[in-house]
Parts: structure tokens; sequence; C-alpha cells
């Protein structure tokens, strides 16, 4: 496996799956207490779309089926994402 395939499985792995876990826990919990707005439904869809797009990758990691290329720029979408996160 490629160095930049490695870091994408291990940033996948290891930090967005994780946190997409926890946010999706946290709302399920707001919507059971049935403090949920329209807002939090949103962004429960958004972050269950992106759950399966990081199991798709992973899988597709797995299956060494994904290139250089690819991972690569993934991979920069994820550290963009990270950084926006941060400055919010």
């Amino acid at each position: 496996m490629s160095d930049i395939i490695e870091k994408l499985d291990t940033a996948i792995k290891d930090m967005m799956i994780p946190e997409v876990q926890n946010g999706i826990k946290n709302i399920n919990k707001l919507i059971v207490e049935k403090k949920a707005t329209e807002d939090d439904y949103i962004a429960l869809e958004d972050m269950e779309s992106m759950y399966e797009d990081l199991i798709d990758i992973v899988l597709t990691i797995e299956e060494k089926e994904l290139n250089e290329d690819d991972a690569e720029a993934i991979y920069q979408n994820i550290l963009n994402l990270i950084e926006e996160l941060k400055q919010d």
C-alpha cells in the first residue's frame, strides 16, 4: 500500500469514522429526547451519507482498487474539511 493510501486509510478509520459516528449518536440522542431541530435532521442525513461514503472508501482501499491520485484528492478533501471545522 502506498504512503498516501495508507495515510488516507488511517485518517478515515482513526479520525473521520469515529467523528461521524459520534455526531450521528448525538443527533439521535436529540431526536429521542425530542429536542432535534429541522437542521439536526438535515445534519443527520448528511452525516449518514458521509459515513456510507467513508465505508465505501475503506472497502475500495481494502480491495486495492483506489489509485494514488484519487487517494491524494480524497485525503486533501479530508484535510480541508478538518481545517474548516477548526475555524468554525
